[in-house]
């Protein structure tokens, strides 16, 4: 219930959902999405789990540099609300870059800036939701 807004950007699109009823929309593209498929893009996020810490890679290396997909869960505070300012309230945010070795794509998560490795399955999943296509290995 915290989480008001999920902002999903992929293959340079940007979907900013918002709850509507029994699904969530993006009032600027018209897009809807069913909330088993939010449902379903939450749990994964949850599930995440890092194969690897990559410190010695850089963000050019691994895509991070101008990620392939971001995920952000925000929840909106209102003027009419007693925290300090209202707008838009990060309550969580990774970046995706480029596929790794095993099935997995270097990920960092805000605020930290650590890369690491992370199953492609959530990625996956933004991709789907904004009808993307996945991003070239690099050689």
């Amino acid at each position: 219930d915290t989480v008001d807004r999920i902002r999903l950007k992929s293959g340079g699109e940007t979907l900013l959902l918002q709850r509507r009823g029994n699904e969530w929309a993006d009032p600027q593209s018209g897009k809807t999405v069913a909330a088993s498929d939010v449902k379903r893009l939450i749990a994964a996020f949850n599930s995440a789990r890092v194969d690897k810490f990559r410190t010695a890679v850089t963000a050019n290396e691994t895509g991070l540099d101008t990620p392939s997909e971001s995920i952000t869960f925000l929840a909106w505070l209102s003027e009419n609300s007693a925290e300090e300012s209202a707008g838009g309230q990060i309550i969580a945010r990774a970046d995706f870059g480029l596929p790794a070795d095993n099935h997995s794509v270097y990920a960092r998560r805000e605020p930290a800036d650590e890369t690491m490795t992370v199953s492609g399955e959530l990625p996956q999943i933004i991709r789907d939701l904004a009808g993307a296509r996945p991003p070239e290995t690099q050689h």
